[in-house]
């Protein structure tokens, strides 16, 4: 077991950031500025604790928005994001992982808000984003979650697990 435990912690690809050592899935562009998306296709209609994806982005230009950083994933092919109401919101976002684990990420067949937050203490708490993603300008170091339904997952309900974490919980 303990075997089994290091090879895990060895292939978490970890990232500290706001004193959690984090999962991420992929990363996109470069600079010294560093933020990360946690991206939640929350179950609609329950359960509302589903699996979500962590992803890196880099950026130098001083008033980068979310919406560039969700760009630089949709054009390096790893998601797939299209824009809504004039690009300021989200229509969609998948992951494909099916060619991986057969996980395809979809918020297809849901017609709703996007809610957008954003956390400076390893998600204790969550804060609305004032506006679009093409309004919301990136700060060095948070993380900026998105899910499916403000009624479903809203600010102050999302915790971040931790590989360190997530390894003991499997455990046992």
């Amino acid at each position: 077991v303990i075997i089994a435990a290091v090879l895990v912690m060895q292939s978490a690809q970890a990232y500290l950031i706001q004193g959690m050592d984090l999962k991420i899935d992929s990363w996109a562009g470069s600079g010294e500025n560093e933020a990360v998306l946690a991206i939640d296709w929350n179950n609609t209609n329950g359960p509302y604790n589903t699996e979500y994806h962590l992803f890196g982005f880099r950026w130098d230009m001083p008033q980068t928005t979310l919406k560039d950083a969700l760009l630089a994933f949709h054009n390096g092919g790893v998601l797939d994001v299209t824009f809504a109401f004039g690009g300021g919101y989200i229509g969609n976002i998948v992951y494909d992982q099916t060619a991986v684990d057969g996980d395809y990420h979809s918020a297809d067949n849901y017609f709703g808000w996007w809610w957008l937050g954003k956390t400076t203490d390893g998600g204790l708490t969550w804060l609305d984003n004032i506006g679009g993603v093409d309004e919301e300008i990136l700060m060095n170091g948070h993380i900026y979650g998105f899910n499916l339904n403000p009624s479903n997952w809203g600010s102050g309900s999302l915790t971040i697990p931790e590989p360190a974490t997530m390894l003991l919980l499997a455990a046992g």
